[in-house]
């Protein structure tokens, strides 16, 4: 390698190096900035008897405070995935009382025993007894509260939301669309059998979860099952422009056949995860902001 080569492939190996670094740089202040006057302790309470493991996020100053209760999606990670985390702190840090935790099954909660029916793997029933935990221990510094589901926790809340009146209203984030049509339905191109696998993956299990169960405990928490009703509480659905197209038209379809209290908005240039990689670090902070810009201007109008 000639000497002027030589000098041009240090240089961009220093221009490539002091890139990487500016990058990691913001997101780690970004993080940072994200968590400060946030108090974040950890807890549990049981639901049927299993024991929920969780995290509250505490703001600075002094209640009532709005509470979120965060229903997580599907992911090894439950309520600890990086996204998640991040919309804790950053509520927490609007003045927000934030509870987030794991379903039976997930992350640091505990196994069910036993899988065989739909009730054992009742996850709206975790996410009441969250609701009552949180009530009974933080009850007094509490104005009102606030389900906010992303994915597949998007339905668990709608279905939580519904039932307990204790909650005033109801977020779902990207939730799980088009189940029927993918894993459900006779001929499914992915089947119920690739929904069972993810399941064991994402909750670790040792036994399979049976496939005669598999409509029976997930048919509750779609948000299909809600398209006709009427909902006496206000319920918001957002979604990112980035996802996939029969996604969007789904969830817009939905949204349209719901009746009562109800708002859709779509966040543009986001995926999935908002700004933020699956198990990573944040990729568009402008994103995720917006995201809890949206959420929080909602939950203030309503």
């Amino acid at each position: 390698m000639s000497g002027a080569k030589l000098i041009s492939h240090q240089l961009n190996k220093r221009i490539l190096f002091i890139i990487i670094s500016i990058f990691i740089i913001s997101s780690l202040l970004v993080i940072w900035s994200s968590s400060r006057g946030v108090k974040v302790r950890g807890v549990s309470f049981k639901s049927n008897g299993l024991n929920i493991v969780g995290h509250i996020y505490l703001p600075s100053g002094e209640g009532p405070f709005p509470a979120i209760i965060l229903s997580h999606g599907s992911n090894v990670q439950g309520h600890n995935l990086f996204l998640y985390r991040q919309m804790c702190k950053r509520f927490a840090k609007r003045g927000y009382f934030v509870s987030s935790f794991d379903y039976r099954g997930y992350g640091d909660s505990e196994d069910p025993p036993k899988i065989e029916t739909a009730d054992d793997l009742d996850f709206t029933q975790d996410l009441v007894s969250a609701t009552s935990f949180l009530l009974q221990k933080y009850g007094k510094g509490i104005s009102d509260i606030t389900l906010v589901g992303h994915s597949f926790g998007g339905g668990i809340g709608i279905a939580a939301g519904v039932k307990d009146k204790r909650v005033k209203r109801i977020v779902a984030i990207a939730p799980g669309r088009r189940f029927k049509e993918r894993f459900l339905e006779p001929g499914a191109p992915e089947g119920k059998e690739w929904l069972q696998r993810r399941l064991i993956k994402d909750m670790r299990l040792k036994e399979p979860i049976p496939l005669g169960i598999i409509e029976e405990f997930t048919w509750p928490i779609l948000i299909d099952t809600y398209a006709e009703h009427c909902f006496d509480k206000p319920i918001l659905l957002i979604d990112g422009s980035l996802e996939s197209k029969k996604d969007r038209e789904f969830l817009r379809n939905i949204f349209e056949r719901m009746k009562g209290n109800k708002s859709y908005i779509t966040i543009e240039d986001a995926g999935h995860y908002f700004g933020t990689k699956k198990f990573g670090t944040v990729k568009d902070p402008e994103i995720l902001e917006e995201l809890i810009n949206v959420i929080d201007t909602w939950i203030k109008k309503n």
